[in-house]
C-alpha cells in the first residue's frame, strides 16, 4: 500500500519512473484511464505532494468544455512568464492558434530550461478541443525537455482517449489502466470509512453494490457509521445516491437538480435563477446539501459536488423537459451576467434547445469568440451546432463563418457544401464574392489548384462593382496562387490592382508595388526591384503593412522576401517574416500562413539553417491544416 492508495503500488511505481525520466531531461507523457471514482485524482494529488520540482496543475470541468485553451491556460496560469502569451487580443483569425501554439511551445521549452516542470492534468475527458490539440502539439516536442506530463481521464467522452492512443502509437506516451479494487482492499476501505467492525452481511452487500469503486466504498462506509443520519446504501449509483439524500426537503432536492445542470462546480448566485427560487430559499437549500456532505464550499464564491458521480446521477434523473428548461435558464443567466460566451453555449448545446434565434445567437457568438483567440476546434463545435439547429433559417453570415472555419481546419469538402448552399440562395452583391473566396481557400486546402484559380476569378468578377473588395480578392488570389500558378496569371491580377489603385490617389500603393516589382522582375522587368529595396531601407515597410488590407500586406511580405533573395539581402528576412506572419494571421487563411512560412523557410535554407527550415514547414502543416488533412491533401505550398 502507498499511503491511502490501496492496490496502486505498481501504478505509482510506473508513474514515478516515467516522471523521473521526464524531469531528468528526456520528457515523458503518461495517461491514466479509469472510470469515475477509481482514484485518478488521488494519484495526481500523491504525485503533487511528493514532487520536488515546479508543478502545474489543471482540472477539466464539464461546464468549461468549450472554453478555448481553458484547461492548459488554467494549468500554466500560475507559472512565471505565462502572462506573456496573452490571449492574442484582437487576433480575429482562425489561424490565431498557430501563434498560440508556437508561443506556448517556446515558453514551455524556456521554462523547462530554467527548472524541471511536472504538468498534472486531471479529468482531461472534459478538456476543450483546443486544449487537446495544443496538448498533443506540446507532447510531440518534449524530447530533450525536463518536462513530465501525467494526465487522467475517463474512457468517455472519447476525444481525449483518442489523443492518448495516437501519442502511444507514435511512441510518445504510455497509458496506464486504473482497475477497481479487489475484495480485500475494498473491504479495508469500507471498514475504515465506517469506523467500526461491520457485519458480514453489511460488508457483502456494500461490496456488491460498489463494485470495487473506492469513492462509492468510502461513501457507503460513511453511511454505515454509528449515528449516521443516512441509511445504508442498498443499490448502486442511483439507489446509493437516493438514500444519501434521505431527510432532505423537496426544495433542497430541486436545488440539487439545478446544481447538477450547472456542472460539478458552480456559483450559488446562478442556482437561484436556474431553480426559479428566491435567493434565501436557495441559500438555505445549499446549506442543507453542505451539511449532508454532498456539496463543499470553495473560495471565490464557488461550491462543488464532493464527486462527479453525484452530479451525474442527479442530472440523469431529471426529466428531459425540465432539464431543457433549466439549461435555457442557465444560458440566459450567463449571458446576462456577461460570462464567457462558451459557458452559455455549453447550456445551449446540452439542453437541445432548437431553432430559437436567441440560442443560435449565443452559439454563433461563442464560435466567433473562439476564433478571436485561435480556438478553431472550439469554434467548430458551436458553429456547427448553430447551423444544425437553425436548419434552413441559418443566416448567410453564420453559414459563411462556418464555411471559412471548416476550410481553415482542413475540412475542404464541408466548406464547399456550405458555400454551394449559400450560392444556391442567391446571396447579395457583397456576400457573393466572399463565398467564392472561401471556395477558393477550400480548394487550396483540398489541393485543387485549377479550382483555386477558377474561384478567385469568379470572386473578382462578382466584386467588380466594389473596388475595395476587388483589391482584397486580387491580393489574396495572388498570394494564394504564387506557388503553382504561372507568373503571367499572377502579374495580371497585380496589374489589375494597380489600375484600381490609380483611381484612388489616397490609397497606400506600397504593398501592390512590391508585388508588381517581384512578379515583373520574374518575367523580365527588374525596374521595380530597386524602388522596393529603397523602401525597405527607409523603414516605411512596416508602416505600409499596418495600414493596407491584410491580404495585400501578407502578399507584400511574401514578395519582399522574394526580392530580398533576388538582391541577395537575406539579412532582412527575419524582420520581414515577423511582419508578414503577423498580418497573415489576421487574414484567417491557412494558405497565406503557409505561403509566408515557405518563403521564409527558403531564406533559412539559403542561410544554411536547414533544421530550422524543416521544423517550420512541419509545424505549419500540423497546426494549420491538421495531421489528417495534411496526409490526405498535400498543402499548396509543396515544392
Amino acid at each position: 500500500m502507498v499511503g491511502k492508495l490501496l492496490e496502486r503500488e505498481a501504478l505509482v511505481s510506473a508513474l514515478t519512473v516515467a516522471v523521473g525520466r521526464g524531469l531528468s531531461g528526456s520528457g515523458s507523457v503518461s495517461f491514466v484511464v479509469g472510470e469515475a471514482g477509481l482514484g485518478k485524482t488521488s494519484l495526481l494529488r500523491f504525485l503533487e505532494d511528493h514532487a520536488r520540482v515546479k508543478v502545474a496543475l489543471g482540472e477539466g470541468v464539464a461546464a468549461e468544455a468549450a472554453v478555448p485553451f481553458g484547461l492548459l491556460s488554467q494549468a500554466f496560469g500560475s507559472l512565471e512568464g505565462f502572462d506573456e502569451l496573452g490571449a492574442l487580443e484582437g487576433l480575429a483569425s482562425t489561424d490565431g492558434r498557430a501563434a498560440f501554439y508556437y508561443r506556448s511551445t517556446r515558453w514551455l521549452e524556456q521554462s523547462a530550461r530554467a527548472a524541471p516542470l511536472l504538468l498534472l492534468l486531471d479529468d482531461v475527458h472534459w478538456a476543450d478541443p483546443d486544449s487537446l490539440g495544443l496538448l498533443g502539439f506540446l507532447c510531440r516536442r518534449l524530447a530533450g525537455w525536463a518536462v513530465a506530463v501525467v494526465a487522467t481521464m475517463r474512457p468517455w467522452p472519447a476525444e481525449s482517449l483518442l489523443l492518448a492512443d495516437t501519442l502511444v502509437s507514435e511512441g510518445r506516451a504510455t497509458i496506464e489502466q486504473l482497475a477497481p479494487l479487489g475484495e480485500s482492499a475494498a473491504a479495508a476501505v469500507l471498514a475504515e470509512a465506517a469506523g467500526r467492525q461491520l457485519t458480514e452481511q453489511e460488508t457483502t452487500q456494500a461490496l456488491q453494490s460498489c463494485c470495487g469503486n473506492p469513492f462509492l466504498l468510502a461513501q457507503s462506509g460513511t453511511a454505515l457509521r454509528p449515528r449516521s443520519r443516512s441509511a445504508a446504501w442498498t443499490g448502486r449509483e442511483a439507489r446509493l445516491l437516493i438514500s444519501r439524500f434521505s431527510g432532505l426537503s423537496s426544495s433542497a432536492l430541486h436545488v440539487t437538480q439545478a446544481v447538477s445542470v450547472l456542472g460539478t462546480r458552480f456559483r450559488p448566485l446562478l442556482v437561484a435563477t436556474v431553480a426559479e427560487m428566491s435567493k434565501a430559499e436557495t441559500e438555505q437549500a445549499i446549506e442543507a446539501l453542505v451539511e449532508a456532505g454532498l456539496v463543499v464550499e470553495l473560495t471565490y464564491g464557488q461550491a462543488e459536488f464532493v464527486h462527479p458521480l453525484f452530479a451525474q446521477v442527479v442530472y440523469d434523473d431529471i426529466a428531459e423537459i425540465a432539464r431543457s428548461r433549466m439549461h435555457r435558464l442557465a444560458m440566459r443567466a450567463l449571458v446576462d451576467s456577461g460570462a464567457d460566451p462558451a459557458q452559455a453555449a455549453t447550456h445551449a448545446r446540452a439542453g437541445h434547445l432548437m431553432g430559437e434565434p436567441e440560442v443560435i445567437g449565443v452559439l454563433e457568438a461563442a464560435g466567433k469568440a473562439a476564433l478571436a483567440v485561435g480556438g478553431v476546434e472550439s469554434a467548430l463545435v458551436n458553429l456547427r451546432h448553430a447551423v444544425e439547429i437553425a436548419g434552413p433559417k441559418a443566416s448567410p453570415s453564420l453559414l459563411l463563418t462556418l464555411a471559412d472555419t471548416e476550410g481553415a481546419a482542413g475540412h475542404a469538402e464541408r466548406a464547399e457544401v456550405l458555400c454551394h448552399r449559400l450560392l444556391a440562395g442567391e446571396p447579395d452583391a457583397h456576400t457573393r464574392p466572399r463565398v467564392m473566396t472561401v471556395l477558393a481557400r477550400a480548394a487550396a486546402v483540398g489541393g485543387q489548384p485549377d479550382q483555386v484559380e477558377r474561384w478567385f476569378e469568379a470572386a473578382a468578377t462578382a466584386a467588380r462593382e466594389d473596388p475595395e473588395q476587388l483589391i482584397s480578392v486580387l491580393g489574396e488570389a495572388a498570394a494564394t496562387c504564387t506557388t503553382f500558378s504561372a507568373p503571367g496569371r499572377i502579374l495580371a491580377w497585380v496589374e489589375q490592382s494597380r489600375e484600381l489603385l490609380d483611381a484612388q490617389p489616397s490609397a497606400d500603393r506600397g504593398v501592390n508595388e512590391a508585388a508588381w516589382a517581384l512578379i515583373a522582375g520574374m518575367t523580365g522587368d527588374p525596374s521595380g526591384v530597386a524602388a522596393v529595396l529603397a523602401t525597405l531601407d527607409s523603414g516605411s515597410f512596416e508602416a505600409g503593412m499596418a495600414t493596407t488590407s491584410p491580404s495585400l500586406a501578407t502578399w507584400m511580405a511574401i514578395n519582399v522576401l522574394g526580392i530580398a533573395k533576388l538582391a541577395e539581402r537575406l539579412e532582412i528576412s527575419e524582420r520581414l517574416f515577423a511582419a508578414g506572419w503577423k498580418r497573415a494571421q489576421r487574414v484567417g487563411s491557412p494558405a497565406l500562413i503557409a505561403s509566408v512560412s515557405v518563403a521564409y523557410a527558403d531564406n533559412l535554407v539559403r542561410l544554411g539553417r536547414l533544421a530550422q527550415a524543416l521544423e517550420l514547414i512541419q509545424s505549419v502543416e500540423e497546426v494549420n491544416l491538421g495531421p489528417r488533412s495534411v496526409g490526405q491533401n498535400p498543402p499548396l505550398t509543396r515544392s
